[in-house]
């Protein structure tokens, strides 16, 4: 069987995808985080906007999930906790949430992205310095 691997891609769509439902069903704001559930059996709801959540064994023609590979990394990455329950005889249920980096994260353009990428690397604080000398020097002359 050969297993497709999950890419930061897929994990930054969920992301988007999960931060974009929380802001259909509770709004703006981070106060209702630990009431938006992400449950594990539920990787068919996402199939419309990833298709690529599952991946299909053409030997044995079945398909599996991989929501789960996806949030732990997710979890991995402190942008979503787990949680499991077992209450007598019910079977344990594992349930996610987002929590406030991933809100944040998710909630960030690729422009805000790269400004933080700025602001932690101090490095291109030189280029960035020198660029604008060099622009100032020419709106000087024109």
């Amino acid at each position: 069987m050969e297993k497709k691997k999950i890419t930061k891609k897929m994990e930054e769509k969920l992301l988007k995808i999960l931060y974009r439902r929380y802001l259909e069903e509770y709004g703006y704001g981070v106060r209702h985080l630990d009431k938006y559930e992400i449950l594990v059996t539920g990787a068919e709801i996402y199939v419309d906007e990833m298709p690529e959540i599952y991946s299909y064994d053409k030997k044995n023609q079945t398909k599996y999930s991989l929501l789960m590979p996806i949030l732990d990394e997710l979890q991995a990455k402190k942008f979503v906790r787990g949680f499991s329950t077992s209450t007598g005889f019910e079977p344990r249920k594992y349930y996610y949430y987002l929590t406030e980096d991933g809100y944040i994260h998710a909630s960030k353009s690729k422009l805000d992205h790269f400004i933080s990428y700025l602001s932690q690397n101090t490095g291109w604080a030189i280029p960035v310095a020198a660029l604008s000398l060099v622009i100032s020097i020419i709106a000087l002359f024109f």
